[in-house]
């Protein structure tokens, strides 16, 4: 946004008054330079002026030309365009999944502002694929004639012909540019494709009017059959024309058919063979130089006066908004404490205050998070507050009907993608099954997700209480367990509990799965296991296991906490080694931990190693790199998640606060 380069130092008050002083004295000394010297060099500077403006015009676009060619030739010669090409008839559904590909393709491609739009017309099948739309030729063009202001049969016939590589006038009148290039399977006008790409010509004019050459002229691009490419707005003088007159880098003087002289400047791009011209009636300069003489000669002395009361005058003017601005900036960073500089005072300024902007956008955003999980949980457990808090957590239900399903990763069976005892996979895996599901019941519910315990807990807003939407998402759950398990190697139990009428059941659907998964871990058997199907099972008995195996865990908190604080530095350390040391299942372990001790197992561990982090950063111990593995980290990023998500900021931050 802001250039690094570093502003000069004196105040912008010396500098301003300079320039003014010199922006009104140059022209003068220029004026009566080009006096003595005008009668010689008028025709040799008007070559040079119109030559330089009409090489950037040329260099321009054949650099214009040049990325349209390799456009059209990359999405011609593209493997998925090719097979598209090959399409005929009715479109099977695997087709279409490549046309729709295809189509997301060309909308994330960055093109350059002078590409505006880019189109394959696929004539087999009769499509246009764009990067905002896939329809039908007719359907297409018609909206393309209408926004283009063109014939719409007459560019559908344009486009039905084989083009290898050439440009095309979208309107008549010579404004609009598009490179069309053909790819045909058996060299058939009728069996192949065509690339257009639409080229936005908006520079090409601003340049033109920048560069200040339109008096009273045109510009026109021809190419080497002498067609018109494109003109300025004057059109009337291109007829008169006869373009093989004049050579390259050259001034020219022409009589056209209406008698009038003209002076007409060209160059040739070797790139196109194109030639640019400028053409000019010759008596517009003698006019200007006239008109120019008179005003010059009289005003030179008096300008001289004059130029440096205004110079003063706007210089204090335009200087007084600066001063005022500046009381309100200067003294409020010790940084801008004996600057000199306006400019690098408000630039530092504006920075900071960008800077803050994004750092208050950061927390906000974590702390929205925050809201929305701890409102979840609270739902959950049956301890969420009324409307205050759900406002506050951004979260609103639609549907007075609610169920939970639970999603649970079985440790025992590791998967060779995925290692879930790092928090940044178990967020995957979140994601995962979250879009999974949003795209499956988007028609029957609305699905609020959440990490709990190491358990993906989805609650679902139904729309009614009705066992066709407990059918559809058995279906879906089903689809979840399938799809991670062949593309992430990931086996997932599954816990669907019963659909209620009422939020305050929701605790009650909770409950429901949390017993299945505690029945999964003691019984076996099923990965998907549903409430209400499994009460033929004896869950009295099963419960009665858990409460043994509950008291035995009970004797060994201790012995865990104790284990975690002695080896919280080792990078292996995580719920599968814990499991492993005190031979319990890790799911099982897990979830009992977090009844006896308030807090996950992973959390703990990730407590425990923050807390030491913050003994080290206080001691100005070693760099974030060695604080990290010193606390049992593999590596300083993960480090500084977890750290910013337990305290709130990063451990730089931290490291400042207290140094």
């Amino acid at each position: 946004m802001f250039s690094n380069k570093p502003l000069i130092a004196k105040s912008v008050k010396y500098s301003w008054l300079i320039t003014y002083v010199i922006l009104f004295l140059i022209p003068l000394l220029l004026c009566n330079i080009l006096f003595v010297l005008v009668d010689g060099t008028i025709k040799d500077q008007v070559d040079r002026t119109n030559y330089f403006a009409l090489k950037q015009i040329q260099q321009y676009m054949d650099s214009v030309v040049a990325d349209a060619a390799r456009i059209a030739s990359s999405l011609a010669f593209n493997d998925r365009v090719q097979a598209i090409a090959t399409f005929k008839g009715d479109i099977s559904p695997k087709e279409r999944y490549d046309i729709i590909l295809l189509n997301r393709s060309m909308q994330s491609s960055n093109y350059k502002s002078e590409i505006e739009e880019v189109y394959i017309y696929f004539k087999r099948i009769d499509t246009v694929i764009s990067s905002k739309h896939v329809m039908d030729s007719e359907k297409f063009f018609d909206l393309f004639a209408e926004r283009y202001g063109t014939d719409a049969a007459k560019w559908i016939k344009i486009n039905q012909e084989m083009h290898r590589g050439s440009f095309v006038n979208i309107t008549p009148q010579n404004k609009q540019l598009a490179y069309m290039f053909t790819y045909s399977i058996n060299q058939n006008a009728d069996d192949g494709i065509n690339v257009v790409v639409i080229i936005n010509l908006s520079n090409f004019y601003k340049m033109i009017d920048d560069l200040s050459i339109i008096n009273n002229g045109n510009v026109a691009i021809i190419d080497e059959n002498n067609r018109v490419i494109l003109t300025s707005d004057n059109l009337d003088l291109m007829p008169l024309l006869k373009f093989d007159g004049f050579q390259n880098n050259s001034l020219t003087e022409y009589t056209s058919s209406d008698g009038k002289r003209r002076q007409v400047s060209c160059i040739n791009s070797n790139m196109q063979g194109w030639k640019y011209l400028y053409i000019m009636p010759k008596d517009e300069y003698w006019k200007q130089l006239g008109e120019y003489r008179k005003l010059v000669l009289s005003g030179i002395s008096f300008s001289l006066v004059v130029s440096c009361i205004v110079a003063f005058l706007l210089f204090k003017k335009n200087y007084e908004p600066i001063k005022r601005l500046l009381k309100s900036l200067k003294g409020h960073n010790e940084e801008d404490k004996g600057m000199i500089n306006e400019y690098r005072i408000i630039q530092n300024a504006i920075l900071r205050s960008l800077d803050d902007k994004k750092e208050l956008e950061k927390w906000r955003a974590f702390q929205k998070k925050l809201l929305s999980e701890r409102y979840l949980k609270e739902l959950l457990t049956g301890n969420a507050a009324e409307q205050t808090d759900r406002d506050t957590a951004g979260i609103e239900f639609e549907h007075d009907c609610f169920a939970v399903a639970a999603f649970s990763a079985d440790m025992e069976k590791p998967s060779t993608v995925l290692n879930l005892n790092l928090q940044e996979d178990i967020e995957l895996l979140h994601f995962i099954i979250m879009n999974i599901l949003e795209e499956l019941l988007q028609d029957i519910c609305k699905l609020y997700t959440i990490n709990f315990d190491n358990i993906i807990f989805c609650l679902m807003n139904f729309k009614e209480q009705d066992e066709k939407y407990m059918t559809k998402l058995k279906d879906a759950v089903t689809t979840v367990q399938e799809t991670v398990k062949e593309h992430y190697k990931v086996n997932l139990i599954i816990a669907i509990g019963n659909i209620y009428n009422g939020k305050d059941f929701i605790k009650q659907s909770y409950k429901e799965t949390r017993q299945l998964l505690e029945f999964e871990e003691i019984v076996g058997g099923e990965d998907i296991l549903v409430y209400s199907e499994a009460k033929k099972f004896l869950l009295n008995d099963i419960c009665e296991k858990i409460n043994n195996e509950r008291k035995g865990t009970r004797r060994a908190e201790d012995e865990i906490i104790n284990y975690i604080r002695e080896n919280y530095m080792d990078e292996e350390l995580n719920v599968s080694t814990i499991a492993d040391r005190f031979d319990l299942h890790p799911n099982y372990l897990s979830r009992l931990f977090k009844q006896q001790v308030g807090i996950g197992l992973l959390d703990y561990i990730n407590m425990v190693r923050i807390e030491e982090a913050k003994k080290l950063l206080k001691s100005e111990y070693g760099n974030l790199e060695t604080i990290a593995r010193k606390v049992g980290y593999t590596n300083v990023k993960t480090f500084t998640r977890v750290f910013t998500k337990t305290e709130g900021i990063t451990p730089g931050k931290y490291r400042e606060k207290f140094n």
